[in-house]
C-alpha cells in the first residue's frame, strides 16, 4: 500500500501546514463532524478568517482520492505554545440545522418540501418522488405534519428527519447535495476479521429479550387518539408521539421503529487500516467469525489520518 496522503482545502485553496484530520459520520439523521489540525501561520489564519468558509478534507490511498467531508467551520482553536490551529466543524447539514423556516408547506409532499428546504440554503436536492400530501390534517387540507405549528425552535433538519422517518426514507447530505432516498447501502464492501486491527462483537441481551414500540397520535379533525404497537409486549418499550397520523400511518411508523431498535441487538466494532470504499449507511459483507457472517450496515464511521502516513478507521456495524 502506498503511503496515504491528506489535503485540506479552504474555499478551494489548499491549507498550508496540514498535520492531521479526523472525520466522523453516522447513518442516522445527523451532521458529519470533522477536526483538522494545521500549523499556526499567518497564511493559514488569513484563509480561516472568514467564518463562512467551506472546508474540504480529501484523502488519497493507492492512487484513489476521495472527499471525506465538505463542511463549514464552527470553531477555530489556536494553541500558541504548540503552534497549531484546530479547525472543528460539521458538513453542510449544518446549513439545515441552523435554518428555522417559517413556511407551513401547505399541501406539499415530502419530496417537494425537501426541494424547497434545500434550495433555501443553497443545496441541490436528490429526493425520491413521494406522492402523499403531508401536513396537519384539518378538514380537507393538510398544512403540516413534520412538527406542531407552535414548535418555533424547529429547524429545517428537524422537519426533514421526521419526514424521512414518516416516508421510510433516509436523509443525509453528501457534499452539496441533500438526499432523501430509500438507501439499500449499495454494493457491499467486503470485510474479513483478519483484515482488522481489533474487533469486538457485542450482543445486547436486553434487546434480545424483546422490544415493543408504541406510536401515539392525536387527530385534529376528528379530535380522537390513535395508537399502534409493534414488537413484543412486555419487552423494552419505546414510545413515539406524532401529530395527526391515520391508523395505517401510525402502524407503519411503529413497525419501522421497532425494526430499527431491533437492529441494535448485534453490533460489530472494528478498528482497521483506513480505506475509502465504506460510507455511513453503506453495506458491508462481514466474514471470518461463525454465526456473525453476513450483511451489515455501517452505523458510524470515524477516520483519522495524519501526514506521517497513519490512516485508520473505526467502524460500528449494525444488522441489516
Amino acid at each position: 500500500m502506498r503511503q496515504p496522503t491528506l489535503s485540506v482545502l479552504a474555499a478551494g485553496a489548499a491549507l498550508p501546514g496540514v498535520i492531521a484530520a479526523e472525520v466522523e459520520s453516522r447513518s442516522t439523521a445527523t451532521a458529519a463532524r470533522f477536526r483538522v489540525r494545521v500549523a499556526d501561520s499567518p497564511a493559514a489564519l488569513e484563509m480561516l478568517s472568514d467564518p463562512t468558509v467551506q472546508i474540504a478534507v480529501d484523502a488519497s490511498v493507492d492512487g484513489t482520492t476521495a472527499q471525506l467531508v465538505l463542511g463549514r467551520m464552527d470553531t477555530l482553536v489556536r494553541d500558541p505554545l504548540r503552534g497549531t490551529l484546530d479547525v472543528e466543524g460539521r458538513d453542510l447539514t449544518a446549513l439545515l440545522i441552523d435554518s428555522r423556516p417559517q413556511e407551513l408547506f401547505v399541501n406539499q409532499t415530502a419530496s417537494g418540501i425537501a426541494q424547497s428546504l434545500a434550495q433555501a440554503v443553497g443545496l441541490t436536492c436528490n429526493a425520491d418522488t413521494t406522492s402523499a400530501t403531508v401536513g396537519r390534517l384539518y378538514g380537507t387540507e393538510r398544512d403540516r405534519l413534520a412538527l406542531p405549528r407552535f414548535a418555533r425552535v424547529a429547524t429545517a433538519w428537524d422537519q426533514l428527519a421526521i419526514l424521512a422517518a414518516t416516508e421510510g426514507l433516509r436523509v443525509w447530505v453528501d457534499g452539496t447535495v441533500l438526499n432523501l432516498q430509500a438507501d439499500d447501502g449499495g454494493t457491499p464492501v467486503p470485510l474479513d476479521v483478519s483484515g482488522t486491527i481489533s474487533a469486538r462483537l457485542v450482543w445486547q441481551a436486553a434487546i434480545a429479550r424483546g422490544v415493543e414500540v408504541v406510536v401515539a397520535s392525536w387527530g385534529t379533525r376528528l379530535a380522537q387518539a390513535t395508537e399502534a404497537q409493534a414488537g413484543q409486549a412486555g419487552g423494552v418499550q419505546h414510545r413515539i408521539v406524532r401529530p395527526n397520523l391515520a391508523q395505517a400511518e401510525a402502524q407503519a411508523l411503529a413497525t419501522q421503529a421497532q425494526a430499527e431498535v431491533a437492529r441494535h441487538e448485534r453490533v460489530i466494532e472494528v478498528a482497521m487500516p483506513g480505506e475509502l470504499a465504506m460510507r455511513a449507511g453503506g453495506a458491508v459483507q462481514f466474514t471470518g467469525v461463525a454465526d456473525w457472517e453476513g450483511a451489515w450496515q455501517v452505523a458510524s464511521l470515524r477516520r483519522t489520518l495524519d501526514v506521517r502516513g497513519g490512516f485508520r478507521q473505526f467502524v460500528r456495524l449494525e444488522q441489516v
